[in-house]
C-alpha cells in the first residue's frame, strides 16, 4: 500500500486520485492538473496551434476547426477560424459567418455574421454569397431582394468559375441551382452542361443527374443509350438510385431491351447499398 505525497492518504494501485486534494498520482509522482483535465488539454492544444497560426498554411488550421467542432468545441474552433479569417482564407471567413449566423459557440450576432460572409464572399467563397443572399431575405438582415438577387448571381458566377477550373462538386453544385431554380432563373440546358462537366470531372452524382437529363429529355434530346451508360457509370460508383432507374429501365424494357436476370442484379446491387425497397424488388424476381 502506498501513501499520497500530497496528503498522506493510503492508496492501492500505482494510478490512484488523492482523496483530500484530487491530485492524479502515477507511481509516487504528482501529474500536473492540466494532464488529468481534458478540457484544459484541449485548450493547451488550441493555444499551441493558435501560436503556430503564423507560419501553418491557413487551410490546416480550417481543418483543425473542423475537428474540434467534430469534438463539439465550437467556441475553440471559432478561435481557428478567426486566426484562418484574418489572414484571408474565404472558406474560415464563411464558416465563422455561419457559426454567428446560427449562434453556435458563439453569441449570435447578424450584424457580424454579414460582415464575415461579406469578406468570405469577396474572396470567393460561394456559399458565403448564398448565405448572405438568404438573411438579405429577412433571415436576421433587413429584407433587400436586390442585394439578395445580386448576391445569389455572384454565388452563381463563382462555381461557374470553379466548375472551370476543374473542379467537380462545384459543377454539381452549380448544376443544382439552375436545375432546380433555387436563387437564380431555371436553365436546364446549363444544368445538363454542368452536371456533363461534374461527371467528366469524376463526379458520380453529376453522372447520376444527367443521365436523369437524357432519360427525360430535359434540357438535352432525350437520348436512351446516353441515359444507360451515364446510369451504369454512377451505379459502379455507389449511386443507388442509378442502380434502381438502370433496374427498372432493364425489368420493364424502358430505353433498353428487356433483360429480367440485369434488372435482378441491379435490383441486388442497390439493396446491398441499404435501399430497402430494392430487396423486395429482387427477390419477385426469383
Amino acid at each position: 500500500m502506498r501513501t499520497c505525497p500530497a496528503c498522506g492518504a493510503a492508496y492501492p494501485n500505482r494510478q490512484a486520485i488523492c482523496a483530500r486534494d484530487g491530485a492524479l498520482l502515477i507511481g509516487s509522482r504528482r501529474v500536473p492538473r492540466w494532464v488529468r483535465e481534458p478540457s484544459i488539454i484541449v485548450l493547451a492544444m488550441v493555444i499551441i496551434v493558435a501560436g503556430l497560426a503564423l507560419v501553418l498554411p491557413t487551410s490546416k488550421i480550417v481543418k483543425e476547426a473542423s475537428e474540434l467542432d467534430r469534438a463539439h468545441h465550437y467556441s475553440l474552433g471559432g478561435v481557428l477560424r478567426r486566426l484562418a479569417c484574418t489572414r484571408g482564407n474565404g472558406q474560415a471567413c464563411g464558416e465563422l459567418a455561419f457559426m454567428y449566423d446560427l449562434g453556435r459557440g458563439v453569441a449570435r450576432d447578424s450584424t457580424r455574421a454579414e460582415a464575415l460572409y461579406l469578406k468570405a464572399c469577396d474572396a470567393g467563397n460561394a456559399g458565403a454569397c448564398g448565405n448572405l443572399g438568404v438573411m438579405y431575405e429577412g433571415s436576421g438582415l433587413a429584407k433587400d431582394t436586390s442585394r439578395a438577387s445580386a448576391l445569389y448571381s455572384r454565388e452563381a458566377a463563382l462555381l461557374s468559375q470553379a466548375c472551370d477550373a476543374g473542379d467537380a462538386s462545384s459543377c454539381y453544385e452549380a448544376g443544382g441551382i439552375y436545375d432546380l431554380g433555387y436563387r437564380v432563373a431555371k436553365d436546364y440546358p446549363r444544368a445538363a452542361e454542368l452536371y456533363s462537366k461534374a461527371c467528366r470531372a469524376g463526379s458520380a452524382e453529376g453522372c447520376y443527374a444527367v443521365a436523369e437529363k437524357y432519360s427525360s429529355g430535359e434540357g438535352v434530346k432525350a437520348d436512351d443509350f446516353q441515359a444507360n451508360s451515364l446510369y451504369s457509370k454512377a451505379c459502379d460508383a455507389g449511386i443507388s438510385g442509378s442502380c434502381t432507374a438502370l433496374a427498372i429501365r432493364y425489368q420493364f424494357g424502358d430505353g433498353v431491351g428487356k433483360n429480367v436476370p440485369r434488372a435482378k442484379q441491379l435490383w441486388g446491387r442497390a439493396c446491398s447499398m441499404g435501399v430497402e425497397f430494392a430487396c423486395a424488388a429482387a427477390a419477385k424476381l426469383q
